[in-house]
C-alpha cells in the first residue's frame, strides 16, 4: 500500500488527471469523440475531393462551354440578322422604286394639269392685253388736245417705265436662276462630301479591303524580289558558261543588253561578258576614277590658295566697304520707318478701301440731294398756290392759331384710294386758316389786313363750327346693317373719322369738313344709304370714283381728271423734306469722314514718296558695292567657294564609285577563284536555285492572281467614286462660271435699272411742271400701262415656266421608267417579294419594318455582321449548347453532394462539442468528490497538516496537482 501511495504522490498532473478520468468513467466519451473525429476527417477529405473536381475540372469546363455557347448563339443570331437585313435592303429598294413610280405618276398628272391650266392662263392674259391695249389707244386718242411737249414726255416716260419693268422682270428671272444654280452647286458640294466619305471608308476604314490590298502589294514586292534574284542567278550561269551576259552589281541599273558595255548609276562603265573581261574593265574604271579624284584634289587646293590671297587683298578695301555699309544701314533705317508709318496708316484706315466707297457715296448722295431739291421746289410751287402767309398778333396765344387745314389733317395710308372722294367733299376748305374762336379770327384778319390780300383768305373759328348733320360710329354700323353688310365692314362703307389722321381736339373740324358724308365703295351702296326709307339713316354719300349723292335727291358725277389731290401732294412734300434732311446729314457725315481720310491719304503719299527715294538710294548703294573692288573680290571668293563645294560633292560621288568598283573587283576575283576550284558543283547549285526560284515565282503568280480577283471589285468601286467625284467637280466649275456670268448680268441689270430710274425721275420732274391740270388723266394712262406691263411680265414668266414644265415632265417620265424597270427587275430576281408586297407598305409588326430604314447604316451593319461571322466561324463549337447543359447538370449534382457533406460535417462537430461538455461535467464532479476525500484522509493521517488537489492554471486539460500545507507553510507536491 505504501508503494502505491508513493507512486501516486510522484505522478505528474496529467497522470493524476488520467486516474480521475478512469475513476469517473469518462474514457467512453473519449472513444466516442475519437471515432467522431475520424468520421469528420473522412468527410473533410470527401469535401476537398468535391472542391478539387469543381475548381479544377467542372468550373473551367463550364466557363469555356458557356463562352462557346454564347459564341454559337451569337453566330446563329448573326446569320438571322444578316438574312433579315438583306431582305430589308432588297425590300427597301423595291418599295422605294414602287413609291417613286406612284409619286412620279402623280407628279406627271399634276404637272400635266398645271401645264394645261398655264396654257389657258396665257391665252386669257393675251386677251386681257389686247383689251387693255385698245382702251389705252382710246385714251391716247382722247388726249389729242394735250400739248406736244407733254406727249413727248409721256411717250418717253412710258418707254422708260416699260424698259425698267422689263429690266426688273429680267433681273427677277436672273436672280431666280442664280439662286437655283447656287442651290444646285450646294447640292453638288454635299454630293462630293458624301462621295469623299465613301471613298475614305473604302480606302481607310474597310478593314477587309485594306487587308487584301496590303496582301496584294506584299505579294507583288516578293514576286519582284524573286524575279530579280532569278535574273541574277541566270546571268551568273550565263557568265560561267561564257555567254557574255552581264552581271548587274548592286547599285547599278541595267538599261541595255548590248555586249559591249552599259553605264551605271554614277556614270561608271558597267562591263559585260565573262568574269575575266568584267574584271579587266572594272580595273580600268577604277584607274580612271582615281585619276579624277587626284585632279579634283589638286583643283581644290588651288582654289583654297586663291581664296586666301583674295581675303588678304579684301582687307585693304574694308574702309571703303564700311562706308558703303553705313550708308546702307542708314537708308534701311529710313526705309523701315517709312514702311512702319505706312503700315500704321493702312491698318488704321483699312488700306483706304473705304475712301473710294465714300467718294462714290458722296457723289451719289449729292446727286440725290440735287434731285430732291428740284422735286421739293416744284412741289413747293404747287403748295404755294393755296398757302397763305400770316403773322400772329402778340395778344393771341400761338396755340390758338392752328394753321391751314391741309396742314392739320392727313389720309391714312390704308385708305389712300379714298383721296379723290375726300378732295371732292372737302374741296376748297383745305386752304382755310383754323383759329380757336371768333375773337382770334377777327384779330388775325385785321392784323394781317387780309381784306387787301391778293388771294381769297377764309378764317374758320373751331368753337363756332356748325355741323348740320352729325354722324357717329353707331349710325355707321346701323347703315351697314340696313344694307345687308357686316356692322364692322369698313372696306365698303367708310366712316370719315376712321380714314383720317388728326389730333383729338380737331375731331369737330373733321366732322365739319365732311358734314355727315359717308364714303362707299360703289354706286349701289351709295344709293341704298342716301335714299334709305328710314330718314334717320339717310346720309349724303360719295363713291371712290367721285359720284356724289344727297338725301335731297341731287347727284353729281363725271370726269375728275383735273382734280388736284392736294393732301397726297402735301404728304409727299413732307416726306421729301424729311428725306432731304436725312440725306443732308448723311452727306455731312460722309464729308467729315472723307476729310479725315484725305488728310491721312496725303500723309500716305508723302511716306510713299520718301520710301521710293530710299529704295532708289539703296539700289544705287548696291550697285556701288557690286562695282567696287571690295565687291568684286567678294564675288570671286563666293565663286571659288562654290567651286570647292561642287568639287567636294563630285569627290564624294567618286569615292563612292571607287568603293563600289573595289567591292566588285574583289567579288569577281572571289567568284573566279571559287568557280575554278569547284566549277561543276557551282553550276549545279545555281541551276537548282534557279529551279526553286521559278517554282516560288509560279506559286506567287497564282496567289497574286487570286488576290487580284478579290480586290478588283474594290478597285473598280474606288475608281468609279473617283470618276463620279471628278464629274461633280466639273459640275461645280460649270456652276461657278454660270453663277459668275449671272452675277455680272445681275449687276449690269441693276446698273441699267438705276440709270433708267434716274432718267425716269428727270422725266417726272419735267412732267410735274406740266401735269397740274392733267394729273388724274395721267394716272389713268399710267395705271393702264402698268396693267399691260404687268400682264406682259406675267405672260413672259408663264412662258418661261411653261418651258421649264416641259423639261420637268420629260425628266419625270424618265424617272418613272427607271423606277418601273428597277421594280420589275427586283420582282423577277427575288420571287418572295410578290408574297410579301402587301407587308412592305406597313411600318410596324411585320418582318419589313422600314419606318426608320437607313440604307448606309444597314449596309455597314451587314458588313460588320459578316466580318464578325468570319471571326466566329474559325473556332465555332456547334455542340456547345448540349455539352454545356450536360456539364451544368454534373455541376449541380456535385454542388448538392458538397452541401450534404458540409451538413454532415456540421452535425459531427456538434456531437464532438456535446461529448466534450458531458465529459467535463462528469470529470469536474468526480474531481470535487475525490478532493474532499483526499483532504479528510490527509488531515487524519498527519496532525497539523493539510492537503488538497488543485487544477493546474485553472484549466482541467492542463492536469491536477497535489498541494500539502504544514505548520511552516504550504509546499506543493
Amino acid at each position: 500500500m505504501q508503494g502505491k501511495i508513493t507512486k501516486v504522490i510522484n505522478m505528474k498532473p496529467i497522470e493524476l488527471l488520467g486516474l480521475i478520468e478512469e475513476s469517473s468513467g469518462t474514457k467512453l466519451y473519449e472513444v466516442k469523440r475519437t471515432n467522431a473525429i475520424k468520421l469528420m476527417v473522412k468527410k473533410e477529405q470527401k469535401l476537398n475531393e468535391i472542391n478539387n473536381v469543381l475548381v479544377e475540372e467542372i468550373e473551367p469546363t463550364l466557363i469555356k462551354l458557356r463562352k462557346e455557347r454564347e459564341e454559337y448563339n451569337k453566330f446563329v443570331a448573326n446569320n438571322e440578322e444578316i438574312e433579315k437585313y438583306g431582305k430589308m435592303e432588297i425590300s427597301y429598294k423595291y418599295l422605294v422604286a414602287k413609291n417613286m413610280m406612284v409619286e412620279k405618276e402623280e407628279q406627271i398628272e399634276e404637272e400635266s394639269n398645271e401645264y394645261k391650266a398655264l396654257e389657258n392662263d396665257i391665252k386669257n392674259i393675251e386677251k386681257e392685253i389686247i383689251s387693255y391695249t385698245k382702251e389705252k389707244e382710246k385714251l391716247i386718242k382722247e388726249t389729242s388736245v394735250v400739248s406736244e411737249p407733254m406727249k413727248l414726255l409721256l411717250n418717253e416716260k412710258e418707254e422708260t417705265e416699260k424698259k425698267i419693268l422689263q429690266l426688273k422682270c429680267s433681273l427677277k428671272i436672273e436672280k431666280k436662276e442664280n439662286e437655283k444654280e447656287k442651290k444646285k452647286k450646294e447640292q453638288t458640294k454635299n454630293e462630293i462630301k458624301r462621295i469623299e466619305q465613301k471613298l475614305y471608308d473604302y480606302e481607310n476604314t474597310d478593314e477587309k479591303n485594306n487587308k487584301n490590298l496590303k496582301a496584294y502589294e506584299e505579294i507583288k514586292k516578293k514576286l519582284q524580289l524573286l524575279k530579280n534574284d532569278l535574273t541574277d542567278k541566270q546571268n551568273t550561269i550565263n557568265c560561267l558558261m561564257g555567254a557574255g551576259t552581264s552581271i548587274v552589281p548592286i547599285g547599278f541599273d541595267q538599261t541595255s543588253n548590248s555586249n559591249s558595255s552599259t553605264t551605271g548609276v554614277h556614270g561608271i562603265i558597267q562591263p559585260t561578258g565573262s568574269f575575266r573581261e568584267q574584271l579587266k574593265n572594272y580595273k580600268s574604271s577604277l584607274s580612271r576614277t582615281e585619276t579624277l579624284i587626284n585632279n579634283l584634289l589638286q583643283n581644290s587646293k588651288h582654289f583654297e590658295k586663291e581664296i586666301i590671297s583674295l581675303k588678304d587683298e579684301k582687307k585693304k578695301h574694308e574702309k571703303e566697304s564700311n562706308e558703303i555699309r553705313k550708308e546702307k544701314e542708314a537708308e534701311e533705317k529710313k526705309k523701315n520707318i517709312c514702311e512702319k508709318e505706312l503700315e500704321k496708316l493702312n491698318e488704321k484706315y483699312n488700306n483706304f478701301e473705304d475712301m473710294n466707297l465714300l467718294q462714290q457715296e458722296k457723289y451719289k448722295t449729292t446727286n440725290e440731294l440735287n434731285m430732291l431739291t428740284q422735286e421739293i421746289q416744284i412741289m413747293k410751287n404747287v403748295i404755294n398756290s393755296i398757302k397763305v402767309e400770316y403773322k400772329i398778333p402778340n395778344h393771341i396765344k400761338p396755340g390758338d392759331v392752328f394753321g391751314q387745314i391741309y396742314e392739320l389733317i392727313k389720309i391714312k395710308k390704308d385708305y389712300a384710294n379714298t383721296a379723290l372722294a375726300i378732295h371732292l367733299v372737302v374741296g376748297h376748305k383745305l386752304s382755310y386758316i383754323l383759329v380757336h374762336n371768333k375773337e382770334d379770327s377777327k384779330s388775325l384778319f385785321e392784323y394781317n389786313n387780309f381784306s387787301k390780300h391778293s388771294k381769297r383768305v377764309t378764317l374758320l373759328p373751331l368753337d363756332d363750327c356748325i355741323i348740320s348733320r352729325d354722324l357717329n360710329e353707331r349710325h355707321i354700323q346701323e347703315c351697314r346693317t340696313s344694307i345687308g353688310l357686316n356692322s364692322n365692314d369698313n372696306s365698303n362703307v367708310m366712316y370719315f373719322l376712321d380714314i383720317m389722321e388728326y389730333e383729338h381736339k380737331l375731331e369737330k373740324l373733321v366732322k365739319y369738313l365732311f358734314n355727315g358724308t359717308i364714303i362707299c365703295s360703289n354706286v349701289e351702296l351709295c344709293k341704298k344709304i342716301t335714299f334709305n326709307a328710314n330718314k334717320r339713316l339717310a346720309f349724303p354719300t360719295i363713291t371712290l370714283e367721285g359720284d356724289k349723292f344727297d338725301a335731297s335727291g341731287s347727284m353729281s358725277g363725271g370726269s375728275c381728271k383735273n382734280i388736284n389731290l392736294f393732301l397726297l401732294h402735301y404728304e409727299k412734300y413732307q416726306m421729301k423734306k424729311l428725306e432731304y434732311i436725312e440725306k443732308e446729314a448723311k452727306l455731312k457725315e460722309i464729308n467729315e469722314k472723307l476729310d479725315i481720310l484725305e488728310k491721312a491719304d496725303d500723309q500716305r503719299k508723302q511716306y510713299k514718296k520718301e520710301l521710293q527715294i530710299v529704295i532708289n538710294n539703296l539700289e544705287n548703294i548696291a550697285n556701288r558695292f557690286e562695282t567696287s573692288k571690295y565687291g568684286n573680290i567678294c564675288k570671286k571668293i563666293e565663286q571659288y567657294t562654290e567651286d570647292i563645294e561642287k568639287g567636294r560633292n563630285e569627290l564624294n560621288a567618286l569615292y563612292e564609285e571607287q568603293k563600289q568598283l573595289t567591292v566588285m573587283i574583289k567579288k569577281i576575283e572571289k567568284d573566279l577563284s571559287e568557280y575554278e576550284n569547284n566549277k561543276d558543283k557551282k553550276e549545279e547549285d545555281l541551276k537548282e536555285a534557279v529551279k526553286n526560284l521559278k517554282n516560288k515565282i509560279k506559286k506567287l503568280e497564282k496567289e497574286k492572281k487570286k488576290k487580284k480577283d478579290e480586290i478588283d471589285d474594290v478597285l473598280l468601286q474606288i475608281e468609279n467614286y473617283k470618276k463620279q467625284m471628278e464629274k461633280e467637280n466639273n459640275d461645280i466649275d460649270t456652276a461657278d462660271e454660270i453663277i459668275k456670268e449671272s452675277e455680272i448680268k445681275i449687276t449690269e441689270l441693276e446698273q441699267n435699272i438705276v440709270t433708267e430710274s434716274e432718267k425716269l425721275k428727270e422725266l417726272e420732274l419735267k412732267m410735274i411742271e406740266h401735269q397740274t391740270n392733267y394729273s388724274s388723266f395721267e394716272k389713268e394712262i399710267k395705271e393702264m400701262v402698268l396693267k399691260i406691263e404687268d400682264l406682259e411680265c406675267k405672260k413672259k414668266e408663264n412662258m418661261l415656266y411653261l418651258k421649264k414644265m416641259e423639261n420637268s415632265l420629260a425628266d419625270l417620265k424618265k424617272d418613272f421608267k427607271a423606277a418601273s424597270d428597277t421594280a420589275k427587275y427586283l420582282s423577277r430576281t427575288y420571287v418572295w417579294l410578290e408574297t410579301s408586297e402587301n407587308l412592305l407598305s406597313k411600318e410596324q409588326n411585320t418582318p419589313f419594318d422600314l419606318k426608320n430604314f437607313k440604307y448606309d447604316v444597314i449596309q455597314k451593319k451587314i458588313q460588320s455582321l459578316q466580318n464578325e461571322q468570319n471571326k466566329l466561324s474559325i473556332n465555332i463549337n456547334r455542340k456547345a449548347v448540349q455539352m454545356f447543359e450536360q456539364v451544368q447538370t454534373d455541376y449541380k449534382d456535385l454542388v448538392t453532394k458538397k452541401a450534404q457533406v458540409e451538413e454532415d460535417k456540421k452535425k459531427i462537430q456538434e456531437v464532438i462539442a456535446d461529448l466534450d461538455v458531458k465529459k467535463n461535467e462528469s470529470l469536474l464532479a468526480m474531481f470535487q468528490q475525490i478532493n474532499e476525500y483526499f483532504q479528510a484522509i490527509f488531515s487524519t493521517l498527519l496532525n497539523n497538516a493539510q492537503a488538497k488537489l488543485s487544477i493546474v492554471d485553472g484549466e482541467m486539460s492542463n492536469g491536477i496537482e497535489m498541494k500539502v500545507f504544514t505548520g511552516g507553510g504550504g509546499i506543493p507536491v
